[in-house]
């Protein structure tokens, strides 16, 4: 079975996994794992203690993989369809991941208290308000990055009810989201650590497959082709602010080129060649 597989990876110079390691590895992803990995095992992830900064996380409403330096997730992946849409108000109750190793530092929601950033969700809580028990997990601590209040609450949630307006019409969503950089620009200005704890990242960025409709089991290269692909790279800071999402749209080579990653690396060569170059303008 072909399925579509981007390798992305978030790095920050505070992290000990370097950029170059990751290039050199090749992981074969079990798609049966779960459905949110139709992008892959996209860092080569491992649920495992010698992988404290590359955690592999897989639960019922998305998969992350973890980074324990930065004490946030490298990336979240997540599907999105009419199936996880619903009335269910958000949970709001922000807590600890207690499926991270023990070793792991304590995070908890005080950690952000009076840092002049939010706790952004990755996935988003309005992605999963079909049931209470799929919005509360996203209010695990493991699922957040500091992310400056304006840009958390303006262009990027812009960004996220997009992606629910094309799920209303009627379109599969697949979607990624993670951070790179060091040093943010919240409501208290710049900062690149809080409380000795959370790196503070400087950039955010998404990458968002748009189907025309629900994928088939044996979903092949040839649907790629199809699919309308966004990739969008934003400053933590206030720049993002009242902005259209838009104007933040980049290519996958340069996604590339900041965090050092190889996406589309399974894909055939001219295929991946022509994905990578584009810039989505509808």
């Amino acid at each position: 079975m072909k399925f579509l597989f981007i390798l992305i990876f978030t790095y920050c110079s505070t992290q000990e996994l370097k950029v170059q390691e990751f290039q050199s590895k090749s992981c074969e992803t079990d798609f049966t794992l779960s459905k949110h990995l139709f992008f892959g095992n996209i860092s080569c992830a491992k649920n495992d203690l010698s992988s404290k900064d590359n955690f592999l996380l897989i639960k019922k409403q998305y998969v992350l993989s973890y980074n324990d330096t930065n004490a946030y997730p490298n990336w979240v992946s997540w599907e999105l369809n009419s199936s996880w849409l619903g009335d269910e108000k958000r949970s709001n109750d922000f807590r600890r991941d207690k499926s991270l190793p023990e070793s792991f530092k304590r995070i908890s929601k005080d950690d952000y208290s009076n840092s002049g950033f939010d706790k952004g969700h990755l996935c988003p809580s309005g992605d999963r308000t079909a049931t209470k028990e799929d919005n509360s997990e996203t209010f695990l601590l493991s699922n957040m990055i500091p992310q400056s209040p304006r840009s958390n609450r303006g262009t990027w949630k812009y960004l996220e009810e997009f992606a629910r307006k094309e799920v209303s019409n009627g379109k599969e969503l697949y979607i990624i989201a993670g951070a790179y950089g060091v040093g943010g620009v919240g409501t208290k200005g710049y900062e690149e650590i809080l409380v000795n704890k959370i790196t503070v990242p400087s950039r955010t960025w998404k990458l968002i497959a748009i189907f025309p409709e629900k994928l088939p089991l044996d979903t092949s290269f040839d649907l790629v082709s199809k699919a309308r692909l966004i990739a969008v790279d934003m400053p933590n800071s206030d720049e993002a602010i009242e902005k259209d999402w838009k104007r933040y749209r980049v290519s996958i080579d340069s996604i590339e080129e900041k965090t050092g990653f190889d996406f589309f690396k399974h894909l055939p060569k001219t295929l991946e060649t022509e994905i990578e170059s584009k810039v989505d303008d509808l």
